[in-house]
This record gives structure tokens, C-alpha cells and sequence, in this order.
């Protein structure tokens, strides 16, 4: 009988070690996930190239909240990227199509669709300001005259003279036409092309106010626009 009482009695304690134990095992298992979660949100911060690229090829960002942000962070950027290379002259007109000219082969004027796909020079001289406007694409090709040409390169057409264009350089307080020294960019809008014309200035100098100027593709006139 005492035997069957101490044999109880040792059951009961181990029962009780066993049951005791299951909490602290349990602890421990939080703790590896815990630790795991961590190390996790630790390899995105230390590798957060490696886990954007997994996240733009389809990974779930749900997970870890970090990669949700950076995921975020790259489609934002992705946006401003595209926002960028279609400008405002391009919506304006509801073209396809974006006027450009370029150093890598002394400013010619290409033209390519605004996902950047079929670039090609439409004329091989140098040009400044290139719009386009419609079926056409204006562009300066010298200071004193402004041209036009069809989005394939044909009917080359001169447009009108830059005598109506005056800038101010502020260092030697004066007006003067268009020089070698004048930016100009241009942008088509409500029906219009707008230029931004400025008199660049030497390191030291005063910077140059912005001047406008407005060119009606009807009437081929140029007008100077204030404010």
C-alpha cells in the first residue's frame, strides 16, 4: 500500500514538472518568432534593394509592413519617373508624341512616342526649343527664325522671325534680342506655345528675370505675355 501511495505520489510531481514546463516551452517559442520577426526587419532595412526587387516581381508585402512602404516608396517614384518624361506640351496637345534634341548627335531634332519607343531624327540640322504642336513640331532653327515640320519629317515650313522675343539682363540693365547666351524651352498649352525665355549670367552676377512669349499657331504671331 505504501508503495502504491509513493508510486501516486511520484506520478503527481512528474504530471506537474510536465504541465509546469509547457509554459516556459510555449515562451520560448514566441520568443523565436519574435526573434524571427526581428531578424526579418532587420534584413529589410540591411538589404532593402534585395527585398524591393522581390516585392516589384510579386511577392506579398502584407508580411512585413517595412515592404509595404518600400514597395510604396519605389511606385511613387515610378510615377514621378513617368509623370516626368511626359510633359505638360504632350497632354495639352493629346499627342503621342515628344519633340526633342540632344548633345549625342549635335542637336538634332528627334521625336519618339512618350513610352520612349520610336525615336528618330525627322531633321538632321541643329535645333532649339523643339514643341510639338499637332501634326507639327516647331522648333528653332537659328535664333532669328522659327520653323515647323510634319511629325515625319516632311513639309519643312518657316514659320516666323524672333525679332519679337527681348530679354532682360538685369547685370547690364538693358533689353536685347536672342544670343548664344539666352535659354529658351518651350511647352504647347490651351492652344498655344509658350516660351521661357532667360539671359544666363556669368558666376557672380545677378540672375536674370524669366520672360514669356506666346506663339498662336494660326496666326503665326508672337506675342509677349506678362506676369
Amino acid at each position: 500500500m505504501k508503495i502504491r501511495k509513493s508510486l501516486a505520489v511520484c506520478l503527481s510531481a512528474l504530471l506537474f514538472i510536465v504541465s509546469g514546463c509547457s509554459a516556459p516551452g510555449g515562451e520560448k517559442a514566441s520568443s523565436a518568432i519574435i526573434s524571427s520577426a526581428t531578424s526579418s526587419s532587420s534584413s529589410v532595412s540591411e538589404s532593402g534593394m534585395n527585398v524591393s526587387s522581390s516585392v516589384t516581381s510579386g511577392a506579398s508585402s502584407e508580411p512585413v509592413s517595412g515592404n509595404g512602404e518600400v514597395s510604396s516608396k519605389n511606385g511613387a517614384e515610378e510615377s514621378t519617373s513617368s509623370a516626368t518624361q511626359v510633359s505638360p506640351k504632350v497632354s495639352q496637345n493629346n499627342s503621342d508624341w515628344v519633340a526633342y534634341d540632344t548633345n549625342k548627335d549635335g542637336y538634332k531634332l528627334h521625336i519618339k512616342k512618350a513610352d520612349g519607343t520610336e525615336d528618330k531624327v525627322i531633321v538632321n540640322d541643329v535645333v532649339l526649343a523643339p514643341c510639338v504642336a499637332g501634326e507639327w513640331v516647331y522648333f528653332f532653327s537659328d535664333l532669328s527664325t522659327i520653323e515647323k515640320v510634319r511629325l515625319d519629317g516632311s513639309q519643312r515650313t518657316k514659320v516666323c522671325g524672333t525679332d519679337a522675343f527681348q530679354v532682360y539682363n538685369v547685370n547690364l540693365n538693358t533689353y536685347h534680342g536672342l544670343n548664344g547666351s539666352t535659354s529658351i524651352t518651350a511647352e504647347y498649352l490651351d492652344g498655344y506655345i509658350l516660351y521661357t525665355c532667360f539671359q544666363l549670367h556669368e558666376v557672380g552676377d545677378k540672375p536674370n528675370p524669366l520672360s514669356y512669349y506666346k506663339l498662336d499657331p494660326d496666326t503665326n504671331k508672337i506675342t509677349e505675355v506678362k506676369g
